[in-house]
C-alpha cells in the first residue's frame, strides 16, 4: 500500500534534488504521496550508475544504503506506473526484463547492439562450427560473421588464442591491416610485447599496429598520422580487456571503423566495469537477450596457468554459490601449503606482516634503481631510450615493480591507499616527490598523449635533487615501446603507487598480490539480509566483481587480509 509522506524520516542523505526537481517540471504527481518513493528510485539508479551499472536488477537486495520507503521493489514500481515515470511515451525511466534504467542508457545500448548485430550474418545459426579447436572456430566463424567474442577468465589462453588467430590470418593474407587495442597502456603494452615476440619470425610487423583505444581515436579524429593507419583503414580490429572499455570509448571506436571491418572482442565479464560508466561487454553477457551473440562467442574455460588456490578461489567467487565460496575459504585456511594466505585483522591498523612485505619489496626495488641512477650518463639529453643502453637493468626494475602489488578498495579512510602512504612514506595529503627517496613506485593518473603515457601507467622515482626524474615505459612517436626518463616539470597527475586501488589495477598482473579487504566498506546501513544469507566477503554483484578483479591480478601468490 502506498503511504503518504506524513512522518519525519531519519537524516537520510539525498544528493539528487536537482534531478528530482527536473522530473517534477515535466511530470505532475502528488508529491506528498509519491516523492519519497521517486527519490528512492533516483538514488538507486544513480548509485548503481556510479558503480558502472546503469541497469538495476529489481530482484537484488539494496544493501549499500537505506531507502526512504519500505516495499522495494513492488511499491516503488507501482509508484513509477501511477506517476507515468515508466510505461508512458515520455517516461524518463524504462522497466524491461526485470531491469530499471534511465531511458537514455537503454536507447544508447540498444543502438550499439543493433550496430553489432548487423556484423553477424542472419544465417550464421545454420552454419554450425564442428571443431574442438578454438583457433579453427575463429577461422570458420569469420566466414560468416564480422564479429567474434572471446570470453574467459585469467589464465584461459585468451591472449595466445588472439595472437595465433592473427598469425593464421596474415599467413593467408599478407595485405591485411590489423589493429590491436586495449583501454589502458598497461594492457596495450602487454599485448604488444606478446605479439612482437611472435611476429619476429614472420616479419609482418608493418601490417599490425597496437595502441590504446584513446590513441586510435585521437589519431583518427585529429588526423595525426602517428599510427600506421587510421581506424577507418583497418581490416581487422582486436580489442582486449573489454570489461574495462566504457560505453563512450566503444561508441567512438565503432563510429570510426569501416562498415566491412571485422572485430574480435576479448574480455572477462566477471571483472569490474569502468568507473562511472558501463561496458558493452557487461551488457552483452548480462543484459542482452539476443541469442545471436551466443552463436559468435567462444567461451574459454580450461585454465592453462597453474595458480593453485588463486584459481580455485576465483572459480568459487563466480559460482554464485555461497556454500561453494565459503567451503573454498575454509579449505584454503586449513592448507598451510596453499599459495593463498587468508588472515583476519582489526581495521584500525595495517597488519604488521604487510608493512614488512612492503618494506622488503621497496628495499629490493631501490637497490636496482640506485644501480641505474649511479650511471650518470643516463641523465644526459641524448639518452632517449634506456632499453638501448641498459636493457638488462631497466627490465630488472620493471620486473621488480610487478613482483608485488598492494590493493585497496578505496583511496581514503582505513585500509586505504592514503593509509598505506602515511605509514610507509610518513606523508599524507599532498606528497612532495622532490623529497621522496628514489625507488618509490609512482602512477600516472591521467592520459598524456604528448609523453606517450596512459592513465594507470606505473613507473618509479629515480635520481635526486636536480637529477630527480620519473622512469616510465611509454610509447614514443613511432608507437615503439621505450623506457624513458621524464622531467617532473613536464608531468602532473602523479601519485605514489606503493598501494593502488583495485580499479586502477585492472589490466595489470603481479607475481604476488596483497589485498586489504574491508568487507564493511559499503555497509553504511544494516543489511536487511538475514545473517545466514550474507556472504563472508561480499553482499552484492559490485562487491563480488571488485573482489574477483582483485584476486585475479595475482599470478603466483595472494595474501588476503580482511
Amino acid at each position: 500500500m502506498i503511504e503518504k509522506n506524513n512522518i519525519k524520516y531519519k537524516n537520510l542523505k539525498f544528493d539528487y534534488e536537482y534531478i528530482y526537481n527536473s522530473i517534477k517540471k515535466i511530470i505532475n504527481f502528488d508529491e506528498k504521496k509519491y516523492s519519497l518513493y521517486i527519490k528512492d528510485v533516483i538514488k538507486i539508479l544513480f548509485e548503481s550508475e556510479k558503480k558502472g551499472n546503469p541497469f538495476v536488477d529489481i530482484n537484488n537486495e539494496i544493501t549499500d544504503f537505506e531507502l526512504f520507503k519500505k516495499g522495494w521493489p513492488d511499491l516503488h514500481l507501482q509508484v513509477l506506473k501511477e506517476t507515468d515515470l515508466i510505461e508512458y511515451k515520455n517516461s524518463p525511466i524504462i522497466f524491461k526484463n526485470s531491469k530499471l534504467s534511465w531511458i537514455k542508457w537503454f536507447n544508447k545500448f540498444e543502438e550499439i547492439e543493433k550496430i553489432l548485430l548487423k556484423k553477424i550474418h542472419l544465417n550464421i545459426d545454420k552454419h554450425k562450427v564442428y571443431t574442438d579447436s578454438d583457433l579453427n572456430k575463429i577461422t570458420e566463424l569469420l566466414k560468416y560473421s564480422d564479429l567474434i567474442l572471446i570470453e574467459g577468465g585469467p589464465g584461459t589462453g585468451k591472449t595466445t588464442l588472439v595472437i595465433d588467430s592473427i598469425l593464421n590470418l596474415i599467413q593467408n593474407n599478407k595485405f591485411l591491416n590489423i589493429g590491436i587495442a586495449a583501454p589502458t597502456g598497461k594492457a596495450t603494452g602487454r599485448m604488444k610485447e606478446a605479439i612482437d615476440k611472435q611476429l619476429i619470425k614472420f616479419d609482418k610487423k608493418s601490417l599490425i599496429e597496437c595502441q590504446t583505444l584513446n590513441s586510435w581515436i585521437d589519431n583518427s579524429r585529429f588526423n595525426l598520422r602517428k599510427l600506421k593507419f587510421k581506424l577507418c583503414e583497418i581490416d581487422l580490429l582486436v580489442i582486449d580487456e573489454m570489461s574495462m572499455v566504457s560505453f563512450g570509448l566503444f561508441e567512438s571506436t565503432i563510429n570510426y571503423i569501416s562498415k566491412n571491418c571485422k572485430i574480435i572482442l576479448v574480455g572477462d565479464s566477471n571483472q569490474l566495469p569502468p568507473i562511472n560508466s558501463y561496458s558493452i561487454w557487461s551488457y552483452i553477457f548480462e543484459i542482452s537477450k539476443n541469442n545471436m551473440f551466443k552463436n559468435i562467442t567462444i567461451k574459454l574455460k580450461k585454465i592453462y596457468r597453474n595458480s593453485g588456490d588463486i584459481i580455485n578461489l576465483s572459480k568459487s567467487v563466480v559460482s554464485n554459490s555461497k556454500n561453494t565460496f565459503e567451503e573454498q575459504i575454509a579449505l584454503i585456511s586449513a592448507n598451510r601449503k596453499s599459495n593463498v594466505k587468508i588472515s583476519r585483522h582489526p581495521k584500525n591498523i595495517i597488519p604488521s606482516k604487510l608493512i614488512n612485505d612492503i618494506n622488503i619489496h621497496l628495499d629490493d626495488l631501490k637497490k636496482s634503481v640506485k644501480k641505474l641512477s649511479s650511471k650518470k650518463y643516463i641523465f644526459e639529453k641524448e639518452v632517449n631510450n634506456l632499453i638501448e643502453y641498459e636493457k638488462e637493468l631497466t627490465n630488472e626494475i620493471f620486473d621488480k615493480l610487478y613482483r608485488q602489488i598492494i590493493l585497496c578498495q578505496r583511496n581514503k579512510g582505513l585500509w586505504s591507499v592514503e593509509n598505506i602512504n602515511e605509514i610507509i612514506l610518513y606523508q599524507n595529503q599532498k606528497i612532495s616527490f622532490k623529497n621522496l627517496e628514489e625507488g618509490i613506485p609512482i602512477m600516472c593518473t591521467k592520459n598524456n598523449s604528448e609523453l606517450g603515457l596512459s592513465n594507470g601507467d606505473i613507473g618509479v622515482l629515480i635520481g635526486n635533487s636536480e637529477k630527480r626524474r620519473f622512469l616510465f615505459k611509454i610509447f614514443d612517436d613511432y608507437n615503439k615501446q621505450v623506457i624513458r626518463l621524464i622531467d617532473p616539470s613536464r608531468l602532473e597527475n602523479i601519485v605514489p603507487a606503493i598501494a593502488i586501488t583495485i580499479h586502477k589495477a585492472q589490466g595489470s598482473e603481479a607475481g604476488k598480490v596483497c589485498l586489504l579487504w574491508d568487507k564493511t566498506t559499503n555497509r553504511e546501513k544494516k543489511s536487511s539480509l538475514n545473517k545466514k544469507d550474507q556472504n563472508l566477503f561480499f553482499n552484492n554483484n559490485f562487491e563480488k566483481k571488485l573482489f574477483y578483479t582483485a584476486i585475479t591480478r595475482a599470478k603466483n601468490n595472494l595474501d588476503l587480509y580482511y
